[in-house]
């Protein structure tokens, strides 16, 4: 037997104690019947042998019922006294001492199970010697239980035995119950399935094992997968990057040319170089773009726009080559909504490549572009992009390549169409990353409709963008409340200095620049303003410490400061509140938005002073505008990323002043990025930054939205950059991209005028010179900007008689350098006597 007894399953230790529990009342019941005594009810003798009779039948019988239940047991059960004498035994006791030949049936009973176990010998005796104990401990009340497993083979098999030993009744001194239970079988089932167990978890090793380094294998290969397509990607993107390099001198140097062309013959040339080099940068912006989705670069925008905006400027693109071929293009929007939140820049990418495929393909009939709004969960939309055709239609067998990188309809060496195949593989790239899908629909002979689909937010443009009227209203009010206020504008930028001015003069208000943070600070000091519009981001000293500086004086305490910057995020907002500011005017100005605002912080004036009748000259018209900046303003309302109404708006419909100060932009800023690497060459990050800043609002202010967004990922890359010094290299994406919008830009604009050589005039004309300059002298001496327009608008005049010093005031005034304006004039004037 086993000297350590094993510890029992859960379910045999409950079937031993219901045993032990059967065996403890059928004790209780023998002791009742054995010791029992029969009271002496009656001393009739007849009746005390009626009950006697009577009780030993109720013993006999629940003696019987005892039996017969310790009999059905399996387990082998013997009842010992309180000395460890066997009083009873069970059938399945006999059996087993039959089985084993150990002196037959009634072998145990009277038996002391005690002195038996004491003399027990071989190899049994300390299985022995451990059962007596138990019993000993048992009967003598030291436990309440005992138990222990131990074998006992028989001549032709194992065997394996649990005794358990437990009190015959509460009162221990009644005596114990001893059984024997066979568990061979179970604890070989126990044994098969702890064998099983270990099997199956060697094979779960081996399996889980395999799956890793399967796993590991194909994680290796996937990879070197991935490296090899973003090494692909990185390739195209950097080979995008080298060619457009070059391609932004051939274009930019062709504009140059084709300005100074001489003869019909060179300028026809010039312009089909310029045709091809567009063509050209078209698909290398292709293959950039595919790049980028491929190697996951491609970041999304989410700005609100206006669909009527996404249709009309594909519409403007495609309207001359509609109209060259006889094409009609109609426009249904359905019930789609106007404002929209989204990338309105990858929104005409996607539909453009179909409206251009449709012009393409299509020699006579009707192109249609097509929205329908498909879902409104009140959050979004779910809206769908067609573009159906009546032209070539597609074979059903060619349908399936169309959308694959690469891949075209017509694969023949002699093809009619031209085109990379990336067109509308970059659409349907670009509906998935919208939410969408991309397909099409087509019959051969009869046409084509490709649609995709794009999940976009409500817009809010309304809240943000005033109408006409709304517009016209707050300039009203303004103009009725606070004309004559005197204001103070603090801005780094010349150009937005001017649009700014342009837009406060434009009401009734006066208005004094300062160049600096620091030199806003002595003006306010010396002169009285009623507001003033500060700057975030100028060299010297910026707004957010002039401010603090002037909040320490007292005649500023409580008058207001507004910041007026290109930075519009709530931590912006935050700090500028935090320095004393009082409120935040966002770059682009919107000038309905700019007159509200100012109404509410100016203090309204007791006595309104009259307004002065304008010395401005009127608004050129566009119809009246020359025909190469006429021509120009067309260009540009049909260029992506550039806004006219925008800048028109911000300009109170000057286009002439628009194209000029467009121009100046593009002129001033077209070595922004040699600069800003020189500044991060020399550790000045400050500058370079400021460069970036001053792009971002001022491209913004005049309608170059997309040279803004590039500016504003860059001044993005410095705001996250965690006071991490940037490096030249890690933004080279960035400002190359930059350098190329620049150069675009430039060459959407009209050349600069040439000075001609100073001519002979007529005593009449002389006459009007002097009236102009004797009017634009005091201008230049109060640093009014009304000298820009009085000297533009006389320029002709200006440039015949005072030839090469014409340019000398217009490019000072440029810079808004009016004193040296004033020199300049001065010692012409002097001269001229």
């Amino acid at each position: 037997m086993n000297p350590n007894p094993a510890p029992l399953r859960p379910d045999a230790d409950a079937e031993i104690a219901a045993l032990i529990q059967t065996l403890h009342a059928t004790g209780q019941r023998l002791e009742a019947l054995t010791a029992g005594e029969v009271d002496a009810v009656a001393d009739h003798n007849g009746r005390m042998f009626l009950l006697q009779n009577a009780q030993d039948h109720l013993r006999d019988s629940e003696a019987a019922k005892q039996a017969a239940v310790l009999n059905a047991l399996p387990a082998h059960i013997a009842l010992l006294d309180s000395q460890g004498v066997v009083i009873s035994v069970n059938e399945a006791w006999r059996r087993f001492a039959r089985e084993n030949e150990l002196h037959g049936p009634e072998f145990a009973i009277g038996v002391n199970y005690l002195e038996v176990c004491d003399r027990a010998q071989g190899e049994g005796a300390l299985n022995a010697q451990q059962a007596a104990a138990g019993i000993r401990a048992v009967l003598s009340g030291e436990s309440t239980r005992f138990s222990f497993e131990y074998d006992c083979p028989s001549p032709t098999e194992p065997r394996q035995f649990l005794m358990t030993v437990a009190p015959m009744a509460e009162d221990r001194r009644n005596g114990a119950v001893v059984m024997h239970l066979n568990v061979t079988a179970q604890r070989q089932s126990e044994d098969m399935l702890r064998r099983l167990s270990d099997e199956l978890q060697r094979v779960n090793e081996h399996l889980e094992e395999t799956v890793r380094k399967r796993t590991v294998e194909l994680a290796a290969a996937r990879d070197v997968a991935e490296a090899a397509n973003r090494a692909k990607s990185n390739f195209l993107a950097n080979m995008s990057h080298e060619i457009r390099t070059p391609m932004n001198a051939i274009i930019g140097m062709t504009h140059l040319l084709r300005r100074d062309a001489t003869t019909p013959d060179q300028a026809g040339r010039l312009d089909k170089i310029d045709v091809a080099g567009r063509h050209l940068l078209a698909i290398i912006n292709d293959i950039l773009d595919m790049s980028k989705i491929e190697a996951g670069r491609l970041q999304l925008e989410s700005v609100d726009f206006h669909l009527s905006a996404i249709l009309d400027s594909v519409l403007a693109i495609i309207a001359e080559p509609a109209r060259a071929k006889g094409l009609q293009v109609e426009i249904d929007l359905d019930d789609a909504p106007g404002w929209l939140r989204g990338d309105p820049t990858r929104l005409r990418q996607a539909l453009l490549n179909y409206a251009g495929n449709a012009i393409k393909f299509t020699e006579s009939g009707v192109i249609t572009l097509r929205v329908l709004l498909q879902e409104d969960t009140g959050d979004s939309v779910l809206l769908r992009f067609e573009v159906e055709d009546t032209g070539i239609g597609i074979e059903p067998d060619k349908m399936e390549r169309l959308f694959h990188a690469f891949e075209q309809a017509d694969t023949s060496t002699t093809r009619k169409y031209g085109g990379t195949g990336l067109g509308l593989v970059i659409s349907r790239r670009l509906a998935l990353l919208m939410g969408g899908e991309a397909g099409a629909e087509t019959r051969p002979g009869v046409g084509s409709r490709f649609w995709f689909t794009a999940r976009l937010q409500h817009g809010r443009g309304v809240m943000t963008v005033l109408s006409d009227t709304d517009t016209r209203n707050a300039e009203a009010q303004l103009r009725q409340h606070h004309a004559g206020a005197r204001l103070l504008l603090a801005e780094d930028d010349p150009i937005n200095r001017e649009v700014a001015e342009e837009l406060l003069h434009g009401v009734g208000l006066v208005v004094e620049t300062a160049a600096d943070g620091e030199e806003a600070l002595k003006m306010a000091q010396s002169r009285d303003y009623d507001l003033i519009l500060m700057d975030m981001q100028m060299p010297v000293m910026g707004g957010l410490d002039a401010t603090r500086a002037l909040r320490a004086l007292d005649a500023w305490r409580s008058k207001p400061i507004l910041a007026m910057t290109a930075s519009a995020f709530d931590e912006d907002r935050r700090v500028c509140q935090e320095a004393g500011m009082n409120d935040f005017i966002a770059k682009p100005v919107e000038p309905g938005v700019f007159y509200a605002t100012l109404d509410k912080w100016l203090p309204v004036r007791r006595a309104p002073v009259p307004e002065a009748p304008p010395i401005h000259p009127e608004v050129v018209p566009i119809a009246a505008l020359p025909d190469e900046a006429a021509g120009a303003l067309a260009r540009l309302a049909i260029a992506p990323g550039i806004n006219v109404a925008r800048g028109l708006a911000a300009l109170r419909g000057d286009a002439g002043l628009f194209i000029e100060l467009l121009g100046r932009f593009a002129e001033a800023h077209a070595d922004d990025m040699t600069r800003l690497s020189a500044s991060l060459a020399e550790g000045d990050q400050d500058t370079a930054r400021r460069l970036v800043h001053t792009l971002k609002g001022t491209g913004a202010t005049l309608g170059a939205e997309h040279l803004a967004v590039l500016a504003g990922r860059l001044d993005d890359r410095f705001r996250d950059s965690a006071g991490v010094a940037l490096r030249d290299e890690e933004i080279k994406a960035e400002t190359d991209a930059i350098k190329l919008e620049l150069s675009l830009l430039n060459a959407a604009l009209p050349p600069r005028l040439p000075i001609p050589v100073p001519l002979a005039i007529t005593p009449e004309q002389q006459a009007a010179l002097r009236a102009v300059l004797k009017q634009l002298a005091p201008l230049l001496a109060q640093g009014d900007t009304a000298a820009a327009k009085l000297f533009k608008a006389n320029l002709t005049l200006l440039q015949a008689a005072l030839g090469p010093d014409a340019k000398q005031i217009e490019r000072q005034m440029a810079a808004f350098d009016y004193q040296g304006a004033l020199g300049t004039l001065s010692d012409l004037l002097q001269r001229m006597r």
